[in-house]
């Protein structure tokens, strides 16, 4: 068995355990939080600057919005 497959057999493992002590539904709850707020940060940094540099807002929003959720899901 590989390193990978044993790293692979332990987040499985760990998955089934959460599962089972009832943690999965907060785990799950809090991911999305997260992305909700990172999301409403992104957009609300991407309307600012498109205000400053007196660009379309909806794009720069909607890039905001990608970039904010990207940013907390990596952090």
């Amino acid at each position: 068995m590989t390193k990978a497959e044993k790293e692979n057999i332990k987040k499985n493992v760990s998955t089934i355990n959460k599962i089972g002590s009832n943690k999965f539904g907060n785990s799950v709850k809090k991911r999305m939080e997260n992305n909700i707020k990172g999301a409403v940060m992104g957009g609300g940094i991407g309307i600012v600057l498109g205000i400053a540099t007196r660009k379309n807002l909806v794009i720069s929003g909607l890039i905001g919005l990608i970039i904010g959720r990207l940013i907390l899901v990596k952090s």
